[in-house]
């Protein structure tokens, strides 16, 4: 545990000669213990992992003070080497540990510390311009600080001290990023970080700071239990071998929920979060690890990590316009599952199902990164009139292409709905030749490839992805949100002469490899030539111990040897890299 009495380091006295500088207003005033002791100070205890005492009359949370788990947290931020706080939405934990680091940066000259997100756009946005200026204003009202975002996302101090901020998206900057230590590291988000990274970004903390000792903090909004953070922290196991760790002492977890932060919250906010159902309020307001099928298509892990944010919700920009995240989109459809549902369930029922199924509504994307983006869950319990007049909206709204419509299950009445409201909308229907989860199978291959992006949160319509398993749908009603979307990305990627990379995937998992090899006799189908991998590039890739057997790309499986290691194609390796298995070279 840190002891801020016994390592605090001695401030050089300022020379007679020379006339002390007096502090700004609100700035916080460094004393020598000998002068904290004259004065009357108490000895600075949270958070403040050793250094000067800071003045009794600012504190070291400001003027709003903190919330009691927040004093709680700041505590166990210094009792060992890595710490993860765990909970839901809003409820301070990314505040709290900003808020420590930057205390430690302004207690320790030439210290150097990093904050780190999955993604650099979404680091920028959130902790470069948000979270740091907040809690500068805040806590350190009056401390001069310098932030650079060009050539690297930087925030400097007077006394040397750098908090550096940054992706692990971008392989030329995580380098430069990775190729410094650290007296700080602070994982953010770690919903959307494998394992495999976050071991490759701990070899960084080894900064040696006189009297700093050296941290890794860790937050998530938490997902399935088989998460890496919670066999971490939860069951104090290696993520890899599964085995306890020999150093237990240095590895701590708390949870901490919106409830517990309800003073800097609104309460129709609180009252949303709570109302809330299924997976979603267990991560997000009640801030607990979910239960997961080991026979899961989807999990949550695998849709955090396909997450993007989306663009302007203030009901006045262009919903067709891509958000600072996304592509120039070249391809639209806005998919409707029907069931003929028209009667609103009973919202008294604790889960609040309908009566009848929704119509599910959808509206994908298909950028020019050739990844197929969910845009909109506009799905809804209402008339033929009430829904076709959404789907249309939607279809201008969005400048889509066509609408697309199911025939097993009413797609002929989608056709005639739309039509009679608006008669220059295309309408296409399909068939649907295979059972649900059959459908679904390739969709899921093209999350774990990287393929796919929600644009936004979609709790209801991930909630059903997460049911299909590879034995069927086991969620409680009809998946109408998870069907639209199903249908969506089929549209659009998945038919025969769809005009993207995406096709290549869905021939070789369903074992086409002579089609796939073929030479063609006319110009190549999808604007290139599909060949599968190379028999002879082979990449090592490092199964977990719970599986026994691979299901390849190619269609073959492979049973895992006993020292867990695999050879495997490129394409392979990717997919299981993204996974968080460890790629050895």
């Amino acid at each position: 545990m840190d002891n801020p009495s016994s390592s605090s380091p001695m401030l050089t006295p300022a020379s007679k000669k020379r006339r002390r500088r007096r502090p700004g207003r609100g700035e916080p005033i460094l004393k020598t213990a000998e002068q904290a002791e004259k004065d009357g100070d108490k000895p600075a205890q949270i958070g403040h992992n050793g250094g000067p005492a800071i003045d009794p009359k600012l504190g070291p949370w400001g003027k709003r003070g903190p919330n009691p788990a927040q004093i709680v947290a700041t505590d166990l931020l210094t009792r060992q080497r890595h710490t993860c706080l765990v909970g839901g939405a809003r409820s301070g934990k990314t505040t709290t540990i900003v808020r420590a680091i930057i205390l430690r940066a302004l207690r320790f000259p030439g210290s150097r510390h990093v904050i780190l997100r999955a993604r650099a756009v979404h680091a920028d946005a959130s902790v470069g311009l948000d979270t740091i200026p907040k809690v500068m204003s805040l806590f350190f009202p009056g401390t001069k600080y310098k932030h650079s975002r060009h050539p690297h996302n930087v925030v400097k101090f007077p006394n040397g001290s750098e908090i550096w901020i940054g992706g692990l998206d971008d392989a030329a900057r995580a380098d430069k990023i990775l190729g410094a230590e650290y007296a700080t590291i602070f994982l953010n988000e770690c919903s959307q970080i494998s394992w495999y990274t976050a071991k490759l970004v701990r070899s960084r903390l080894a900064q040696v700071v006189e009297g700093c000792t050296q941290r890794m903090f860790y937050d998530i909004n938490p997902v399935g239990k088989s998460h890496w953070t919670n066999v971490l922290f939860g069951e104090l196991k290696d993520p890899d071998s599964k085995q306890e760790l020999t150093d237990g002492a240095n590895y701590a977890r708390m949870f901490v929920n919106p409830a517990d932060n309800k003073a800097n919250l609104s309460a129709e906010y609180l009252a949303e979060l709570e109302n809330s159902t299924g997976n979603y309020r267990k991560r997000f307001y009640e801030g607990a690890y979910i239960d997961e099928n080991p026979n899961a298509m989807w999990t949550a892990d695998l849709i955090e990590a396909c997450r993007i944010a989306g663009g302007a919700t203030d009901g006045k920009s262009d919903p067709a316009m891509p958000g600072p995240e996304e592509p120039e989109y070249v391809q639209t459809v806005v998919a409707i599952d029907p069931s003929g549902a028209s009667e609103q369930g009973d919202k008294t029922d604790v889960e609040l199902k309908p009566r009848n199924d929704e119509i599910g509504i959808v509206v994908a994307s298909l950028g020019k990164d050739q990844r197929v983006y969910l845009r909109a869950d506009l799905s809804l319990v209402g008339s033929p009139e009430t829904w076709g007049k959404a789907a249309i909206a939607a279809f201008h709204a969005f400048k889509a292409d066509h609408i697309l419509a199911e025939t097993n299950f009413g797609g002929d009445m989608v056709s005639y709905v739309i039509r009679s409201l608006d008669g220059n909308v295309p309408v296409r229907v399909v068939t649907a030749g295979r059972g649900k989860h059959v459908r679904a199978e390739p969709i899921s291959t093209l999350y774990v490839k990287d393929g796919v992006r929600h644009v936004g949160r979609y709790e209801q319509l991930e909630d059903q992805l997460c049911a299909f398993t590879s034995l069927g749908y086991g969620g409680a009603k009809s998946p109408d949100r998870a069907d639209a979307w199903i249908w969506a990305v089929t549209d659009i990627a998945l038919q025969d002469g769809a005009n993207n990379w995406i096709e290549y995937y869905r021939r070789l998992s369903e074992g086409s490899k002579a089609e796939a090899a073929a030479t063609p006799s006319k110009p190549p189908e999808f604007g290139f030539q599909i060949t599968p991998p190379s028999a002879s590039a082979k990449h090592r890739v490092r199964v977990p111990d719970d599986i026994s057997t691979l299901y390849l790309i190619d269609g073959t499986s492979l049973l895992v040897p006993a020292d867990r290691i695999v050879e495997v194609s490129k394409e392979d390796a990717t997919a299981f890299g993204l996974r968080g298995w460890e790629r050895i070279t």
